[in-house]
């Protein structure tokens, strides 16, 4: 038996629930079908702002009606602390897809810095 297999029968003994930032998203919304599809309980935060909505309906015509009622969608920003906390509640693992829109490297923009390490900081709360 694969490491994945040994996987999936753990997942169904005892089912998590996972955050999916960036869930819009094309990695974010396929980890949303496969967690569901392994009847996995998600929460799924995004802002669309390089997310779109087409992925998640995507999504909700391939699950049953059983695994898309263990899907709770919070329309929110990574940036926001409040929507972190929300999102986070009760969550067991966090699957962080979602990006921050940014310029260019060569051209970073004056809060190019302070976008980051506000990022950093989202992040470091989470864990």
């Amino acid at each position: 038996m694969t490491a994945y297999h040994h996987l999936r029968t753990r997942l169904a003994q005892d089912p998590a629930t996972w955050l999916i930032t960036g869930v819009a998203g094309f990695i974010g919304s396929n980890l949303l079908e496969t967690l569901l599809k392994l009847d996995q309980r998600v929460v799924g935060l995004d802002n669309f702002a390089t997310g779109y909505l087409r992925n998640l309906d995507e999504v909700q015509a391939l699950v049953s009606p059983a695994q898309r009622a263990n899907f709770k969608f919070i329309e929110g920003d990574i940036r926001t602390l409040d929507d972190c906390q929300q999102a986070c509640r009760g969550v067991d693992y966090v699957l962080h897809q979602a990006r921050l829109g940014q310029r260019a490297p060569q051209h970073p923009g004056p809060h190019h810095h302070q976008r980051r390490q506000h990022h950093r900081l989202l992040m470091k709360n989470w864990t």
